[in-house]
């Protein structure tokens, strides 16, 4: 079984909803993010990308999201590879909104992902690329039993090149994610769950690794309905 799954922000599973005040998208300067719970339920939030839950941190009063510039680098500092080495400079971040509402300690809506972007210079550090968002469960990448991105309990220091979680295959080796598309200029074009694996032969062991991305009908949308090339 895969695992973290949960019911996407797309299906009709749940009744209930969160309206926020922001859309995933960039912006020049510090937001203020305010979230509306349609049915008066409890509001929780994470902001490290893991899947909110009843002992996640209540939503009680609006949100401010400024510039990261300065934020010191988390997940970019963890061991990718055998060829891995720190970052030279802070990378550029997002805010990761993930929020659902509960009530009686049961989630009671779909789990909701939101990209925040702050930045003066969003044309200079994108260089009029589209911008593709992926958020997972931290664990799902990262854990040394579990995560797919990392050399993990599955490295053999004696065969570097070709051992490590990240040459596991299957379903077993899929992860649940978030991906959000942005075009060039900053506009959103989609926000939905798929699924992800790592892609590749060789280069699986790089620091950085192709992924593969999977729409099935656990996931709400069944396919990537935009036209990414002409």
């Amino acid at each position: 079984e895969r695992l973290n799954q949960y019911t996407p922000e797309q299906s009709n599973s749940y009744s209930n909803g969160i309206i926020f005040s922001h859309e995933s998208g960039f912006y020049d300067s510090t937001i203020i993010l305010n979230l509306i719970s349609k049915f008066g339920h409890d509001i929780r939030f994470s902001t490290d990308g893991s899947d909110p839950t009843i002992i996640s941190t209540l939503f009680t009063d609006s949100l401010i999201l400024s510039n990261l510039d300065t934020v010191e680098n988390t997940y970019s500092n963890i061991s990718t590879s055998p060829y891995w080495v720190a970052p030279y400079t802070n990378n550029l971040k997002s805010h990761v909104i993930k929020a659902a509402t509960f009530d009686q300690g049961l989630r009671t809506s779909n789990i909701y992902t939101k990209i925040i972007f702050v930045s003066s210079n969003i044309d200079s550090n994108n260089n009029d690329l589209d911008i593709i968002s992926i958020v997972s469960n931290p664990e799902n990448l990262f854990s040394h039993d579990s995560g797919i991105y990392v050399p993990g309990i599955n490295y053999d220091p004696s065969n570097s090149v070709w051992t490590g979680n990240y040459f596991q295959k299957g379903d077993l080796w899929e992860r649940w994610a978030n991906l959000q598309y942005f075009t060039s200029n900053g506009n959103l074009q989609f926000n939905q769950d798929v699924g992800i694996r790592i892609h590749g032969g060789k280069g699986r062991n790089w620091p950085q690794k192709s992924l593969r991305i999977y729409t099935e009908g656990d996931y709400g949308a069944p396919k990537l309905n935009y036209s990414f090339f002409d």
